[in-house]
């Protein structure tokens, strides 16, 4: 169709299609015989999520982010509804502000009386800090990243359903460190790494699932050696204690929290992983203490790390990050 159709069909302007088509949302073809754009009903389709995005206050690059990379909708949409808040915060402060200082006006404000008042006035315009404690959008943001790959593809019916919102809720009362850090976490990563990183652990996730008795012992072998070699790569050394605050040690926490056992009766995909990732994290653990080479290898890490690892707590679980290495690296 032509571009007249298409400003009639979304209400916008010549120049604001023109606009889209710059910022490369579409990609309308040229007709060689005229210069003119044919354009498709897929192409209106985004041209109508894209208005609507706008109208919502989304950013042209936030914009992009959702369309190319749909896995990080959620980390956009919380960072925006906390910009919105923010936004709100303020309007607020103002309108309360203002509307004081108003009352405290004579009836009959002259222009040498204005200056004093003006400089006496107590308005706000200062933004709120952005250090919000635990919220509803946190804990579902958080729990989506933890445990939203472990209900893909299985049917929400009702139990499971208040299952999640039970899950939400116990989440909420739990540790509000560890869900500020993997919140802060979240938002630091770009949209596209946000897309790589869940498609990764998807996969990390599966092969965990896959593994039975008889694969079991030939995979922990495997990790073994790879541990052998990143733990004196010191890029990777540098990696895991400049991530240790931020995801390693939160995610930890929360993995081994009593919140387990509301997700291993939500999702038989996550009870398949729990059970194989205990597995080979104790198995690690106890090459850790008792073998030859398993002793040197945790005295290397002890000391690379230099606290900035604990085998002991929660259950060896951050040795699940060894287990899932080449994915977090």
């Amino acid at each position: 169709m032509k571009i007249n159709e298409v400003i009639k069909r979304t209400c916008m302007s010549r120049r604001t299609v023109y606009y889209y088509i710059e910022e490369q949302f579409i990609t309308p073809e040229i007709n060689p015989d005229n210069g003119y754009y044919i354009f498709t009903e897929k192409e209106i389709l985004i041209l109508h999520i894209v208005q609507k995005l706008r109208k919502a206050d989304f950013s042209i690059k936030d914009i992009h982010n959702i369309l190319n990379h749909p896995a990080s909708i959620h980390v956009c949409i919380f960072k925006h509804l906390e910009d919105l808040e923010r936004k709100k915060a303020v309007l607020n402060e103002q309108i309360q502000s203002l509307s004081a200082f108003e009352k405290t006006l004579p009836m009959v404000v002259t222009s040498d009386s204005l200056l004093p008042l003006l400089a006496d006035a107590k308005l706000k315009n200062d933004l709120p800090s952005s250090d919000f404690s635990v919220s509803e959008s946190n804990v579902k943001l958080v729990s989506l990243f933890l445990w939203g790959p472990f209900i893909q593809g299985i049917e929400m019916t009702e139990y499971r359903q208040y299952l999640w919102k039970k899950l939400l809720d116990e989440t909420a009362t739990s540790m509000d460190s560890s869900l500020t850090l993997i919140r802060q976490y979240l938002y630091a990563l770009p949209a596209e790494q946000i897309d790589n990183e869940l498609a990764k652990r998807n996969l990390h996730i599966q092969e965990i699932i896959n593994l039975t008795d008889k694969t079991i012992g030939a995979f922990v072998e495997n990790l073994q050696k790879n541990m052998k070699i990143f733990i004196q790569d010191e890029e990777y050394i540098h990696y895991w204690k400049s991530q240790y605050q931020k995801q390693i040690c939160p995610q930890s926490c929360l993995f081994d929290s009593e919140l387990n056992t509301l997700v291993r009766e939500l999702s038989p995909r996550f009870s398949a992983y729990y059970k194989n990732i205990h597995i080979c994290c104790n198995q690690l653990y106890k090459w850790l203490t008792s073998e030859e080479d398993g002793v040197y290898v945790k005295e290397l890490l002890l000391t690379s790390l230099n606290g900035y690892i604990d085998i002991e707590a929660n259950h060896h679980a951050e040795l699940a990050f060894f287990v899932n290495l080449p994915i977090h690296f």
